[in-house]
């Protein structure tokens, strides 16, 4: 079972490589169904959701969910790549917001198309990022 203490080790490293110290992000623990209410707009059909990030880039302050039984998921994905992969998408949300304004223009089947071939490939770009990053630390952590 996660617990808080488990993420406030993992989230100012974090910050600090990717340069969001200056964000105050508040981390939560949910459930499957909370994490599925959370992010019931997104189109989000996964098997099981790892975490969710709600960022108010005009306050710089964000909450980070975290699946409560994390640990036991069957991807062996880890608390740092979740940790990671959400908070890249505060860095990406600026894009995300620009995606959705120029869709704005487009019928509501293209429009819906178009979102969720992007939200697939940020998707795997997110998750490209936070692997290379948890690498990077291993290494430069590995003694000699």
């Amino acid at each position: 079972m996660i617990k808080i203490g488990d993420i406030e080790k993992i989230l100012p490293i974090t910050q600090a490589i990717l340069e969001l110290l200056d964000w105050k992000i508040t981390p939560a623990i949910a459930t499957q169904t909370q994490l599925r209410e959370l992010l019931k707009d997104n189109d989000n059909n996964a098997e099981e959701i790892f975490g969710a990030i709600i960022a108010h880039d005009e306050f710089r302050t964000a909450e980070l969910y975290i699946w409560d039984n994390l640990d036991t998921n069957k991807y062996h994905q880890t608390l740092e790549h979740i940790i990671f992969h959400e908070c890249i998408h505060i860095i990406l949300q600026p894009y995300d917001k620009l995606f959705k304004y120029i869709l704005e223009d487009e019928s509501p089947v293209v429009s819906k198309y178009l979102h969720w071939g992007f939200s697939i490939a940020e998707e795997r770009m997110v998750n490209q990022l936070a692997d290379g990053y948890i690498n990077c630390l291993r290494v430069t952590q590995t003694p000699k």
